[in-house]
């Protein structure tokens, strides 16, 4: 797969919907990670405040996630979303939690783009220079 996606080949059988902006939580984030073949390793800390309940029994990806969408088709207000019941320990809280746990998980991208896409056009380019 990574060879079509560098030659620029379709990949049969694969697809992420366009329309994906603002649907990604951890678990949609494991889930392509699985699909793509990619390790994902996120340390324990991370994990656990990304998992955390903070409210409505949802970790803070999943908040973030079901807020955005629920402003966005206006199924929530912004009054409702935050009002007067959300601190600015709270909000502190939910941003450390995403933003350590996307930094994680786009670490864990970035290796494996490294080793499947870089590392195996390297490799490939080694032998060709030892053959020729």
């Amino acid at each position: 797969m990574c060879e079509q996606l560098l030659d620029q080949v379709p990949v049969k059988g694969f697809k992420i919907d366009p329309g994906g902006g603002g649907n990604w939580d951890d678990v949609s984030i494991k889930e392509l990670c699985e699909r793509v073949g990619c390790r994902l390793v996120i340390s324990r800390d991370v994990s656990q405040a990304a998992k955390r309940h903070i409210r409505d029994n949802m970790g803070a990806l999943k908040l973030v996630k079901d807020r955005r969408n629920r402003l966005a088709h206006g199924s929530l207000s912004f009054v409702e979303c935050c009002g007067e019941t959300v601190t600015v320990g709270e909000l502190k809280e939910v941003a450390d939690a995403v933003s350590d746990y996307l930094r994680e998980a786009v670490g864990c991208f970035d290796s494996f783009i490294a080793r499947e896409i870089v590392g195996k056009r390297r490799r490939e380019r080694r032998r060709e220079v030892r053959v020729s």
